[in-house]
């Protein structure tokens, strides 16, 4: 009896590539995965953007694109303080227009007092610009953390190996990452 177990034992290694067991369940295949790639991994834990995904690839949705930077512009528009400029620039992917720079008042020899005037109005104008230039700026740099956090890792990786991407993160230009 035990000359057959030995027999069977050796016989069984042999058909299961030489591992030696004799389960008959080993030798079952188990059914082949889905095609589909695993869920998005995201940086960003925001319940609010959960379903916001800049993704590329077989799960990507036509529109997905579109109602992402839609969810994130609803979440700038309610957390952030006075975001007006930047939810400008999310709408048209430029600049807005806000930020242009006032310009400075010509002196006329013929009318003296309009100077003075003009120069108080260029000063004011002057400062609100500065006022939203710095608010700009430090909202785009947060806004392109968010937009670079709802990116899924393969397109970080994408990203990341564009020409102008290096620049795009020195200058937190969220802008330009939208327009990658």
């Amino acid at each position: 009896m035990s000359s057959s177990n030995t027999t069977g034992n050796a016989a069984g290694a042999a058909g299961n590539g030489g591992t030696g067991n004799t389960n008959t369940n080993s030798r079952c295949r188990w059914p082949a995965r889905s095609a589909a790639t695993p869920p998005a991994q995201i940086l960003n834990k925001i319940p609010e953007l959960e379903k916001a995904i800049f993704d590329i690839g077989p799960n990507a949705k036509p529109d997905q694109f579109h109602r992402s930077r839609q969810a994130i512009e609803n979440y700038i528009q309610t957390t952030y303080k006075d975001p007006r400029d930047l939810v400008q620039a999310f709408r048209t992917l430029k600049p807005p227009s806000s930020l242009v720079p006032p310009t400075r008042p010509k002196r006329d020899p013929a009318k003296p007092d309009d100077y003075d005037c003009d120069l108080h109005d260029y000063k004011l104008a002057k400062d609100t610009y500065n006022t939203r230039k710095e608010k700009f700026a430090a909202h785009e740099a947060n806004a392109w953390g968010l937009v670079f956090g709802q990116c899924t890792s393969t397109l970080r990786t994408a990203l990341t190996g564009h020409a102008k991407f290096a620049q795009c993160k020195d200058d937190f230009d969220v802008i330009t990452l939208l327009q990658l």
